[in-house]
């Protein structure tokens, strides 16, 4: 099988495990992180390199995936994301994207979205309660499917806001969607 070049010339992942599975499918250089207590010196890094490179951030579906994201969105803002889905990243009792088949690793980079450092929507608990994305019974489902649909990841309510207001969905492709899960 031929290794698929990508429009990333840095990919950033977790561990040593997710650095052998995408290498057989993706040429490019990879930086681990080494769990979300990213050294200084690997940040340092990255900020420079994202000077002249684009650098993908993709980790894990968990909490420490969602803290290493944090993390490196606010020391480098320009750097994009590429969200595994947690269903078809479990092998097992691992969870990750060392676990992830070929095809859900193309979608997720494929898929890359890039946050904005300061807000460009004004989402708020009002706009998610309307749509019963919190405060409903089946909240937490609707919010699943919308952040699997626009490809912003796994989260609760707070990250779901704070990932509509930093990305650029079209209101209306929203709202388009929101009225198909009601």
């Amino acid at each position: 099988m031929n290794k698929k070049e990508l429009p990333f010339q840095i990919i950033v992942v977790e561990g040593k495990s997710d650095v052998a599975r995408l290498s057989t499918y993706f040429e490019c250089e990879y930086v681990i992180t080494n769990g979300y207590d990213v050294p200084r010196e690997t940040i340092h890094y990255l900020k420079e390199a994202a000077k002249t490179k684009d650098i993908l951030i993709l980790t894990d579906p968990d909490y420490p995936g969602l803290k290493i994201r944090e993390i490196l969105s606010k020391e480098i803002p320009s750097a994009h994301h590429a969200f595994v889905d947690r269903r078809k990243s479990i092998k097992g009792k691992k969870l990750g994207v060392a676990e992830c088949e070929r095809d859900e690793l193309l979608r997720a980079i494929n898929s890359a979205v890039t946050f904005r450092k300061k807000q460009i929507a004004n989402y708020d608990g009002s706009f998610l309660f309307k749509y019963r994305l919190t405060g409903a019974i089946d909240s937490k489902e609707r919010r699943q499917k919308l952040m699997s649909h626009f490809n912003l990841g796994y989260g609760n309510a707070k990250t779901l806001l704070k990932r509509l207001n930093t990305c650029d969905i079209p209101y209306e492709d929203l709202i388009a969607y929101l009225e198909i899960l009601s």
